[in-house]
């Protein structure tokens, strides 16, 4: 393959993948940090949904990423909502 066809395909892979991340990042609010949930009352909210063993709160991208398990007993990454504590995406580790 040619460098013009390789640049040409690099350039379809990271198009093919931008509406991915664009929508990753749709599910993550925008409000002002002084409207955002505390710590403690994210990890209670995921708590009550039956989450446990949380070992990490971190602030990304405009939500709180959570790595704890789940009922099942699995490790999961969860992006909560961090005006409302809802879960937007739940993944396995």
């Amino acid at each position: 393959m040619n460098r013009s066809m390789f640049g040409a395909a690099m350039i379809g892979v990271v198009l093919a993948a931008s509406p991915a991340l664009a929508r990753e990042e749709q599910h993550c609010n925008p409000a002002p940090d002084a409207t955002w949930l505390t710590d403690t009352q994210v990890a209670e909210r995921i708590t009550a949904q039956g989450y446990r063993n949380i070992t990490e709160i971190e602030h990304e991208d405009r939500c709180y990423e959570v790595q704890a398990e789940n009922k099942e007993g699995k490790r999961v990454e969860i992006h909560v909502d961090p005006v409302s504590g809802e879960i937007v995406s739940p993944r396995r580790q």
